[in-house]
């Protein structure tokens, strides 16, 4: 098994969108941007994206490797496989990379979460998204579709429609992002019972 390309996309993604918030020159900047990068990538629906814990005298950051993640899914040689996100880290020309390792680790080397010298967890962070204006315009013409079957005026309720659809998109019931069209299925007949409405065929 080879780690999926969606998960190389959508870290390079994080990297032109983020990596100038860090000073990757230092390791604390470089432990600090996997910090952000790994539940980035896990909310995008990849959780086998995990820390590589590292207990060696090499350079790490809250106990985990600096510039790497770690692929929670066993290869054919029985191990876990690590990959380089951050190419000549620690450097005044660190770039994204992807260099996959050699599969040599196991699951003790792997965690989703990792804490702080403390002891405490690192802090949650909720990754940046762009507005999607095309999502946007969707939702509202079906409101505004399903809302005129009745009819009834919007009411404040549309905003408890909307904000549900938009955390199951983006963060999912679960911790896994459904996307526009799941969270639309998911939530429309929430809406459609409460207006008493059927949930017919016509979506926007």
């Amino acid at each position: 098994m080879s780690i999926p390309n969606e998960v190389r996309q959508h870290f390079d993604t994080f990297f032109d969108t983020h990596a100038h918030n860090y000073n990757l020159f230092t390791d604390e900047g470089c432990g600090l941007y996997m910090e952000a990068a790994i539940p980035y990538v896990r909310a995008k629906g990849f959780t086998k994206v995990g820390f590589l814990l590292y207990n060696g005298s090499g350079t790490k950051y809250n106990g985990h490797r600096i510039d790497s993640f770690l692929y929670d899914e066993i290869t054919n040689n029985g191990k876990l496989q690590s990959c380089d996100v951050i190419a000549n880290a620690e450097t005044d020309h660190a770039s994204k990379g992807w260099s996959p390792d050699i599969p040599r680790y196991s699951e003790s080397d792997w965690a989703d979460t990792v804490s702080n010298s403390n002891g405490e967890p690192v802090p949650n962070r909720v990754p940046w998204i762009a507005y999607n204006e095309q999502g946007f315009e969707r939702l509202k013409k079906q409101l505004a579709y399903d809302y005129g079957r009745r009819p009834q005026g919007a009411d404040f309720d549309v905003t408890v429609w909307a904000a549900r659809v938009f955390h199951s998109q983006y963060m999912g019931p679960n911790g896994t992002p459904l996307g526009f069209d799941a969270a639309m299925n998911k939530h429309r007949p929430e809406w459609c019972g409460a207006l008493g409405v059927p949930v017919d065929n016509v979506w926007f």
